[in-house]
């Protein structure tokens, strides 16, 4: 006997048979021939316990339906837009149906959480006892999971809501699990320590995008010293690259071959350098690195600003779509207005930051660079959550406001 249950959002749609009231908020009670469904409500966790009464040997199908896909974002912001087929447990998540149409069979014990989950939302059974189970991915966006369901009484606790930290841990801390994956894990953790320092902020102020433009800045607070450190040793490179870079230029039109590397090997001992020395001035950049990653992850997971308005931008966990334009491939059929605004920022600072003892034609190289980082930037983020755009708009804002104050004490 067989018993297919349709996901239509976070409801389940009866296979056949009458339905009855109970389950999780939307669902109903399936009865099919020989088999019946019983939801008991577990309201300390949040989660449901369902009891399966099978006389014989059954297959229960879990499919997610269109309704549990997310609304589908163009060009990169695509990647917000799945829906996975999951194993949860407390060594972590497990994505399965990725790399081929079935993955199994598959066991699942008492401590695993087995089911579906998008950028948000999350529906997720756990067996009493351990059972086998095959994940499928049918059709585009799509997944199943089909359970083999043993003759008797079998209990299922289940999860069908958003995937929130606090909703979550109060269900099982290992579904947290779900939350900034795909990380190495210290940087896991440091996604973990933003959205902690984000919560603290959103409890002092309650606009969310506020809180990310507050966010933002403590961030640039936290790593002052390093940031300080890094600015220093890009004035040292600078200073070095302009006394350096006259001889290298003479050396290059004069000589060639091993005779020219010869000399700039000299040129180099000469200022007591190494020739990689210059990759001591990506300190600056390696620094936000991990912390660029980090918060990336903690906006895209963070189920509190969906739905959340700030300014023009009506949901901060989509683009801003200020307003509506032909589509054009990649970009959509929406005008996003922060994008520009972060870009102009970035070259705002680009055209204004100088080092005076970088020579003017190294100036000119270091504008080029970046300028064209700021281009590629509007490229990744134009169809990315107005939530992560805002972030890097702060930071850029915070930078040039960093830039105009540094000059000015410097000039001084």
């Amino acid at each position: 006997m067989r018993l297919a249950a349709l996901l239509a959002g976070l409801a389940l749609l009866p296979a056949s048979g009458p339905a009855a009231a109970g389950g999780p908020p939307g669902d109903v009670v399936i009865t099919v021939p020989d088999v019946r469904l019983v939801w008991e409500s577990k309201r300390t966790s949040g989660t449901w316990l369902l009891t399966v009464e099978a006389p014989a040997p059954a297959v229960l199908t879990l499919t997610t339906s269109p309704a549990f896909v997310p609304p589908q974002l163009p060009g990169f912001g695509a990647a917000f837009s799945k829906v996975q087929a999951v194993r949860v447990s407390a060594a972590g998540q497990e994505r399965l149906a990725e790399e081929s149409p079935a993955t199994g069979p598959l066991s699942a014990g008492p401590t695993e959480w087995v089911g579906f989950r998008s950028r948000f939302q999350g529906w997720l059974i756990r067996p009493a006892m351990p059972a086998t189970f095959e994940a499928a991915a049918p059709g585009w966006n799509q997944r199943s999971i089909t359970w083999q369901i043993q003759a008797g009484i079998s209990r299922w606790e289940v999860y069908a809501g958003p995937l929130g930290w606090r909703e979550l841990r109060t269900a099982d801390p290992a579904l947290t699990r779900m939350l900034f994956t795909g990380q190495w894990q210290p940087l896991r953790w440091l996604s973990i320590g933003l959205w902690h320092l984000l919560q603290w902020i959103s409890a002092v102020v309650p606009v969310a995008g506020l809180s990310i433009i507050l966010l933002s800045l403590a961030v640039k607070i936290l790593l002052a010293p390093l940031t300080a450190i890094a600015d220093r040793w890009q004035r040292e490179v600078n200073r070095i690259q302009s006394r350096l870079q006259p001889r290298l230029a003479a050396i290059r039109r004069e000589h060639r071959g091993e005779e020219a590397h010869r000399r700039v090997l000299q040129a180099y001992a000469g200022e007591g350098v190494h020739p990689l020395f210059t990759l001591k001035s990506l300190a600056g950049f390696a620094i936000q690195v991990p912390v660029f990653i980090a918060a990336y992850h903690m906006l895209a997971d963070n189920y509190a600003l969906s739905g959340q308005r700030f300014l023009w931008i009506a949901d901060l966990a989509s683009p801003d779509r200020v307003a509506e334009m032909g589509t054009v491939p990649f970009f959509g059929s929406h005008l996003n207005l922060l994008p520009f605004v972060m870009t102009a920022l970035s070259i705002a600072a680009a055209f204004i930051q100088r080092d005076r003892s970088l020579s003017p034609e190294l100036q000119a190289k270091q504008r080029r660079q970046l300028l064209w980082l700021a281009a590629g930037f509007l490229l990744l983020f134009y169809t990315f959550p107005a939530g992560m755009v805002l972030y890097w708009t702060a930071n850029n804002f915070w930078h040039l406001v960093r830039v105009l104050t540094l000059d000015r004490w410097r000039s001084a």
